[in-house]
């Protein structure tokens, strides 16, 4: 420990995971939904690379959550030059309103 180099990390407690399965009723629906909106085929990840409580929703099976970003591959969250997109927040508001068009009476 007498290295500068050297680091301890002190982890928490954190959160539980939450996951809803790609081939869920709703997952399919709403790659479908984005592929219509976008014009594009969804991609389909099985996980977030950040940490976001979605067990709050999901915790004991209550409520599938499925997450949609729409922020571009470079944007660097959270950092002092985070940033977005215009068209990507254009492209976002256009899929999230078919989402909720095309969602609401079925879910």
């Amino acid at each position: 420990m007498t290295d500068p180099r050297v680091a301890k990390l002190a982890w928490g407690a954190g959160y539980p995971a939450a996951r809803t399965p790609l081939d869920a009723p709703l997952s399919r629906r709403v790659a479908a939904v984005i592929s219509e909106a976008t014009g594009v085929e969804a991609y389909r990840l099985p996980s977030l690379g950040g940490s976001v409580p979605m067990y709050l929703f999901t915790d004991g099976g209550r409520t599938p959550v499925v997450g949609v970003p729409i922020v571009n591959h470079d944007n660097n969250q959270h950092g002092i030059n985070e940033n977005l997109r215009l068209q990507n927040l254009w492209d976002g508001i256009d899929s999230f309103a078919l989402l909720m068009a095309r969602l609401g009476a079925e879910w």
